[in-house]
């Protein structure tokens, strides 16, 4: 059993599958900086300030943060493997980072480390969904938070997820066909390198995504929402950003104060409002007529929960009856998605086939991908406490 969810995944394979391309660096610092962007995070909430970075991974994202010359940068992470390729990274001179006046980098899980310092900017990016308690290590991570301060933190709803759950489903039927580990990898790499190059600025590498996103046994936890961040934290933090950008609050700003209805409201009930719409990228709001996707995530969910038992086993006969689920979502979403629900039923056809031991295309099942990991800015809202 693994008792620590990815991080032992990662450390027993000797593995990292979280590589960007940053072949082309002005590419990627203007990736990251459009997330800033979106987040509300400017320039000047780095440079000079002290930053906290939870699971850097390769360190690739940290090479943005380097760019913006903070005083203080501590990377943490507890894969012994993720720590060498970050160290890797900090001995480059090309990316700033032997400009930083204090520089460190700490092999620790975040549940059991100890720091007394507290920073401006805490970064805990692809990390907390992961983890078997993610409150708990939410709330470990916001504790370095100073006053003020930002912090920056990922979600996923089994709705973003639906369209990553199917692929999942796939994985069982190559199995029983692979002849080796290698072979299994190999052919899934054949079948889904034509899905991730069908999206706009993708930047990871394809064989990571394989990796990550087919061979590694998902924590049932692995659904943590934005409603849920709230929840968790929101005594203490106000969210200020996210990307997709969702919220919109047209009161006066004067008004605001007395409302019943605080930000935090204010962004879980329109985060309840646009949560469907997580479930295709292809699809805009202008194209989309909100609706309460409570039945929808409940269902999403259910069908995550059943694939990871088809996944665990190899389980083909789990796997058909999720693909009937799977289709009857499709069904419901004829008249609101009529693209996702076309997806859908590409990819059962594709599916069945695939079980009968035929092979035929998948057709616009392979553009399909939902808006998977969302990501929140909050701010640290007792700045004005007496110290």
């Amino acid at each position: 059993m693994i008792s620590r969810p990815y991080l032992d995944y990662y450390s027993s394979n000797k593995i990292i599958p979280v590589k960007q391309d940053v072949s082309d660096l002005s590419v990627h610092l203007k990736r990251r900086s459009i997330l800033y962007h979106y987040l509300h995070i400017p320039p000047t909430a780095v440079r000079g300030r002290r930053v906290l970075e939870i699971g850097p991974g390769t360190g690739d994202n940290a090479i943005h943060i380097a760019a913006l010359m903070p005083d203080w940068y501590v990377l943490l992470d507890g894969n012994p493997y993720s720590i060498a390729a970050v160290k890797e990274r900090l001995s480059d001179n090309r990316y700033k980072f032997h400009l930083i006046p204090h520089l460190e980098c700490i092999e620790a899980d975040v549940l059991t480390y100890r720091d007394n310092r507290r920073y401006d900017l805490v970064i805990c990016e692809g990390v907390i969904p992961a983890q078997t308690d993610p409150t708990v290590c939410l709330q470990r991570s916001a504790g370095f938070v100073d006053r003020g301060g930002l912090l920056i933190v990922t979600a996923h709803s089994a709705i973003s997820l639906f369209a990553e759950v199917c692929r999942r489903l796939l994985k069982p039927i190559f199995a029983r066909r692979a002849t080796s580990p290698e072979d299994l990898r190999d052919q899934l790499m054949t079948f889904l390198t034509p899905h991730l190059q069908t999206l706009p600025g993708r930047s990871r590498v394809i064989e990571d995504w394989v990796r990550d996103n087919m061979f590694q046994p998902w924590p049932r936890s692995v659904v943590f929402t934005i409603e849920d961040i709230i929840t968790a934290i929101g005594k203490e933090f106000d969210i200020y950003g996210t990307s997709p950008q969702f919220i919109q609050d047209f009161r006066w700003y004067k008004a605001a104060v007395v409302d019943t209805l605080s930000l935090n409201d204010l962004a879980k009930a329109q985060a309840a409002q646009w949560s469907a719409l997580f479930i295709d990228y292809r699809i805009e709001p202008g194209e989309f007529q909100s609706f309460d996707a409570t039945d929808l995530e409940t269902e999403c969910l259910k069908i995550l929960t059943d694939t990871h038992a088809a996944w665990t086993d190899d389980d083909l006969e789990r796997v058909a009856a999720c693909v009937n689920r799977v289709q009857a979502v499709g069904q419901e979403l004829r008249s609101i998605l009529p693209l996702t629900s076309e997806s859908i039923q590409d990819f059962v056809i594709g599916t069945n086939a695939l079980l009968d031991g035929k092979s035929i295309k998948f057709n616009t099942f392979t553009s399909w991908f939902g808006r998977g990991q969302q990501y929140v800015s909050l701010l640290r809202n007792d700045v004005f406490l007496e110290h």
